[in-house]
Order: C-alpha cells, then structure tokens, then sequence
C-alpha cells in the first residue's frame, strides 16, 4: 500500500514520483528524467570519480549493484571485467536498465534482478563488492537499517562496499548563473507561492522554477514547505523534498551520525570518508573555464560537499546469520 506524500497522489506532470513503505518510487516520465541526468553536473565531479575506482580491474570479481537505477554502473564494472548483479525495486527502473544493458551487449555479464535492498535474494558471503549509490536516502527507517544488515550479510568477510549520499543538505547549491543570496532570495519567493499543506504536485511545479539551483532541501514545517536552513531542524528518518536538476524527489533524512551509527552496530569498518568539493574559488572558476554551459557550479561548491562517499570494509565476528529472502528475481544472462 502506497504512503503517499501529503496524504495525495503524485501527478504525471513530473514523473508520478512517490515515497512508499520501500522507498522512493520513480513513474515513467521521472525514470527517464533520472536516466538522462544521471547523478548531475555535481555528481559527475564530486560523486561518480570517489567510487569507480573500486569497480576498475574486477577480474571476475562478483558485485553487486543495490538501487541500479538505469544501470549505468553495472554496465562499467561489467566492462571492467566484473561478474555483475543490478537490483531495484522499480519495475520501470529495470526496464530501463534492461535495454542499456542489451544495447552495451553485456547480458551475459549482468544478473538483473527487480527486489528490495533491504531484502535481497543471494546467499550470504556472496559479493567480493557492493555499491550503494544515494540509495539509503529513499529508505524509510525499517528499510534504511535492514540495508546494511543485507549489505553486510551477502558481503564476503574482508569484502568491500562503497555508500554514496546527498551531504550539506541546508546548503543551496547552484550553477552559478546567479550568486548564492540571489538563489536564497529566488527560492523564497517560490515557496511564498505555496500554500498550506501543498499537494505533491504543487509542489514539483513550483520547486522546477528554480532552474539554477542544482540542489536544495526542503521539509514540512508547521504545514508550510520551508528551505532546510539547519540540518539539526531535521528528525532522522523525517521526510523531506530534494530539489535536483530535473527532478523534485522525495527523500528521508539521515544524518551523517545515524549513517556512522548504523556502520558500527553491523560490523562495517568505515576505512575512508570523502566530502569532496572545490578547496576554494580559483579551483571553481578554473573548472567553471573548460566546463559546459550545463556544468558549470555556483559557489557553496567551495568548501561545501554535496556528497558523502563511505568507504567500507566487511567484519564478520559475532553476527548472527540472517534468512535468506525471498525476491522477485528476472535474471539477464
């Protein structure tokens, strides 16, 4: 049964995306959007470079590819010599997947699979590697947990996985068209346009004006949406709105603690933290020189991470063996 946000139905207009009792949930014209953007001008920068690395020189190592998306990345470590298996539980996720996996002619090399990955259906000490890429953040709280229980139980001991998520989520993002007050003052004046509890479809309308702002965060505050200012206004697992460059997706929060907490209650060693971002303006403007029109970053990059990247060791001591669950499965190859 659906949760559906602001107790209404999500409308066509951007792509019918909902929260339910698993997570976000993209509709056609969404998951396209999401195929076509990727993980943004940003995440081309400060997000994709800090994890393929680990899916380089995979010499048949087996991974996994929890929340695969449109399977850009399975297809990459498929390429890079790694026995793949891509999971998400979109039904239109996975047929979008399917057609770039058949057209990269890799059907052969990539198990995909539609199911849960807070329930996934492999044996336990499977994977060599793990990716998890801005996964956790569609999670509600049972699932979000039950995550890296699965990552953990269905990773070889010594194994490794890579966690990526949105960071700075009370920081305004843009492509540097305006200054960073302009895009304050801009997204101000659209949420004064909002009325009280506004339906999710007002709420993507209005939050696509802002063209410039590559990504912001918003919650429900006293029946009116509000730009999060201070991330500790926020309740782990609290739902909130993110403003991406062509997408207004309904996430829930979780703190960079409660991500930490979760590593050390399931025995996942935490070997590196990258919080990329420009190390001040020269760097940003040099990039922003050689950068496309639609690439070009504005200036909270400077000194502000948009992204979180966990780097993750597997432990096995002194956890109890879980069951193995039951998925629905389509295997490619």
């Amino acid at each position: 049964m659906l949760v559906i946000i602001f107790q209404l139905a999500c409308s066509a207009f951007f792509g019918s995306i909902c929260h339910t009792d698993l997570g976000t949930e993209y509709g056609e014209n969404a998951v396209t959007a999401y195929a076509e953007s990727n993980h943004g001008p940003d995440g081309s920068l400060f997000l994709d470079p800090y994890f393929k690395p680990d899916l380089e020189n995979l010499n048949n190592q087996k991974v996994l590819d929890a929340g695969c998306g449109a399977a850009p990345w399975s297809i990459y470590a498929a390429k890079q010599g790694g026995e793949v298996y891509a999971i998400d539980i979109q039904e239109s996720m996975i047929e979008t997947a399917k057609k770039a996996i058949q057209s990269a002619n890799l059907i052969n090399k990539i198990h995909i699979a539609t199911g849960d990955v807070a329930s996934l259906p492999y044996k336990h000490n499977f994977f060599d590697k793990a990716i998890s890429i801005c996964v956790a953040c569609n999670l509600p709280p049972e699932s979000f947990e039950n995550h890296f229980v699965e990552l953990q139980r269905t990773l070889k001991k010594d194994g490794v996985a890579v966690i990526g998520a949105p960071s700075s989520l009370d920081i305004i993002f843009s492509n540097g068209s305006t200054t960073d007050s302009e895009a304050f003052l801009h997204i101000q004046q659209v949420l004064d346009q909002l009325p009280d509890n506004p339906t999710a479809e007002i709420i993507s309308e209005k939050l696509l004006q802002l063209e410039e702002v590559l990504s912001a965060t918003f919650y429900l505050k006293n029946n009116r949406l509000a730009h999060v200012a201070n991330e500790s206004n926020l309740k782990e697992g609290e739902k909130i709105w993110r403003k991406l460059p062509t997408l207004i997706v309904p996430n829930c929060y979780y703190s960079k603690e409660h991500y930490i907490n979760i590593f050390k209650k399931y025995n996942l060693s935490v070997e590196k933290v990258d919080f990329p971002h420009f190390k001040d303006e020269e760097e940003r403007l040099a990039y922003n020189k050689t950068a496309a029109t639609h690439s070009k970053l504005g200036q909270a990059y400077v000194l502000h991470a948009p992204f979180v990247i966990y780097h993750i060791k597997i432990q096995k001591e002194d956890l109890p063996k879980a069951k193995v669950p039951m998925t629905n499965t389509v295997k490619m190859g």
